[in-house]
Formats: C-alpha cells, structure tokens, sequence
C-alpha cells in the first residue's frame, strides 16, 4: 500500500470517529448531529463562535430599518374659526303699504304686519315712532296694533338683535279714515 491510500484511509477514520461520538442513541432512534451540539429535544444546535455571533449582529443592524424608538406625534395646530360679522336684520313691511290709504270702523284696529326679510333676525327687537311722538325702547318683536289718528300717519320703525346690531331705520306714510 502506498502512502497515498494510507492517507485515505487515515482520514476516512478520522471523519468516520468523529461521526460516531456527535450520535447518540435514543430509544429505537437513531439521532444524528454533524459540526454541532446535539440537544435534549432531539435538533442539532450549531455553537457559534464568537466571531460568527459578531458578523451575525453586524448583518442584521444592515439588514433591519432604521427606525427610532421614540415616536413623535405632532401637535395639533389650531386653525382660527373666522368669527362670522353679523349683519343687522333686514325686514320687510307688508301692511300698510306706503301710500295705501286705509278706512276703518271704529270698532276695527290696523295691524302692522312686519317679517324678516333675510340677515340675522335672532333675538330680535323692535322700537317704533308713531306720528313723531318719540322712540319708545327696544322691546321683544311683537305684533303691533294700534288704532291711527285719523288723516296722514307716519310709523317708523327700528330692530335689533341679538348682537346689538341696529338696523335701518324703516319709514311708512299711509292715510287712515273711519267709516
């Protein structure tokens, strides 16, 4: 035999002994473990070496994302509401008409017939003017009844509302007669 085949065959032993003390025999089984530590649980743990373990962390920090652990949720910033300006209540005088001349009898009473016509009405306030007598106080919109002098009348109005907001003064001439 050559010192070649001797060589073979030293290492064919070498490989075949080391083969033989990483099995254990367990029961009817026959568990194997090459290059590692065979365990309790019957799986084949590799040892790293701690060159290994270092490349291993060094990959992972590569490979994972660089997230921060701290969250930073942003403050919500208010935005302003725009105060909305209101404007003073706009009304419409339907009864009488300006110019309209009217006839009672005695027993009747005119109705002033007055409705918002658009703007802010909330609240609203009305103060009147009845043949120059002078402006009464603001007081809670109602319905205004009144028995007229007879001949040429002039109402004049004013309203307010809830934000104090005045709003033109309103003027009508009528003429009134009893029947």
């Amino acid at each position: 035999m050559g010192i070649g085949l001797v060589a073979v065959l030293v290492v064919t032993l070498a490989a075949g002994a080391y083969y033989v003390t990483s099995s254990e025999q367990r029961g009817s089984e026959n568990l194997k473990c090459i290059d590692g530590v065979l365990q309790s649980n019957g799986e084949c743990a590799k040892e790293e070496t701690k060159e290994e373990q270092t490349i291993d962390e060094e990959v992972a920090e590569e490979m994972s994302p660089q997230f921060s652990t701290s969250v930073s949720t942003p403050t919500p910033i208010p935005t302003p509401t725009p105060t909305p300006t209101p404007e003073p209540p706009k009304m419409r005088i339907s009864y009488p008409k300006n110019g309209q001349s009217l006839e009672f009898t005695s027993s009747q009473t005119l109705c002033v017939v007055d409705v918002p016509d658009g703007d802010n009405t909330s609240g609203l306030m009305r103060r009147q003017n009845i043949n120059g007598s002078g402006w009464n106080g603001y007081q809670t919109h109602f319905t205004l009844y009144y028995s007229p002098s007879e001949g040429s009348n002039t109402l004049q109005w004013q309203y307010k509302n809830s934000f104090g907001q005045e709003s033109e003064v309103y003027s009508i001439n009528f003429t009134f007669s009893k029947i």
